[in-house]
């Protein structure tokens, strides 16, 4: 899709727009065309239709979390009409000086990993840093499809992902704040050099092994009949697929994927527990078998 500005900069005026000003003249100069409304609506126009227009059509849909954004309709409308129209990556980016738990106030903000920033400056550099790994994560997965990836299962290596592994950290992140409920991602280690050959995460269906026990505040196991729920996730726009929902009875023994999930480098396998969404939970024991497909094309 063409975009006539690839870059929707959502914010709130009175705190929000210095910010969203520098960051269009610097995404500018990195020729990513971008939207600011008080700079580009025009005298005459229809304002609800161009606005809607350029979020319709933009590729990135970054959002400048103030404090008075919080409470403002018009940024939550944009929100909205973002997720409605599904064509753009969400880069929320809040202010240092924000409470995370505030950021339940806006539509699908607290959901998505943020960018954290104090200058404008900053702002600047973190959200076109964001944007170019973005693109290179981007020309990376397309110049190799998970269907080739799955004819070449001579390639993929069958792991044992523990804590006791030395590499554990780099396929495994352990959730330190629960606030949404997402106590575990699984998902190929990003070495972040285009030289370098990527990694893809195959769970073939019914040959895996998944296991974990969480314990509550009190340091003790959660109910039996809790529900965990598996997401395919897409690590950078918060998209989920369902994967299968089990209760954590099966779970702390050992689980099975019945169908085939494909995890490339912008996704992740992400174990979720509504139930426990804001509470204090820890993931322990925590065990995959999967298959691990070394990537064979550089670009």
């Amino acid at each position: 899709m063409a975009h006539e500005k690839e870059v929707f900069i959502c914010y709130e005026t009175k705190t929000g727009l210095s910010y969203a000003q520098h960051l269009k003249k610097s995404l500018e100069k990195m020729k990513k065309p971008s939207f600011v409304a008080r700079e580009d609506l025009k005298a005459g126009e229809q304002e609800k239709t161009v606005r809607e227009s350029a979020i319709k059509e933009c590729r990135y849909f970054v959002i400048i979390v103030t404090i008075l954004a919080l409470e403002s309709e018009a940024v939550k409308k944009e929100i909205k009409l973002a997720r409605t129209y599904n064509n753009s990556i969400i880069i929320p980016c809040k202010k240092n000086d924000i409470n995370r738990d505030l950021l339940s106030k806006l539509p699908i903000v607290g959901e998505l990993q943020q960018i954290e920033f104090e200058t404008k400056e900053e702002l600047a550099e973190k959200v076109i840093s964001e944007i170019l790994k973005i693109e290179e994560l981007s020309r990376k997965s397309e110049s190799i499809s998970a269907t080739e990836y799955l004819r070449r299962e001579e390639n993929c290596d069958k792991r044992i992902l523990t804590k006791e592994m030395d590499n554990f950290n780099k396929y495994v992140t352990v959730e330190s704040e629960n606030v949404y409920g997402r106590v575990v991602m699984l998902h190929p280690f990003y070495k972040g050099n285009q030289s370098e050959e990527e990694d893809m995460i195959l769970i073939r269906a019914n040959d895996n092994e998944i296991r974990l026990t969480l314990k509550d505040a009190n340091n003790t196991d959660i109910p039996n009949e809790t529900t965990i729920r598996f997401f395919n996730e897409d690590k950078y726009t918060g998209k989920r697929e369902p994967v299968g929902d089990f209760f954590y009875t099966n779970l702390k023994s050992k689980i099975t994927i019945q169908k085939e999930v494909c995890i490339p480098i912008n996704r992740a396998l992400s174990i979720y527990v509504p139930n426990y969404a804001g509470k204090k939970i820890q993931a322990e024991d925590i065990m995959f078998r999967v298959d691990l497909c070394p990537g064979k094309v550089k670009v």
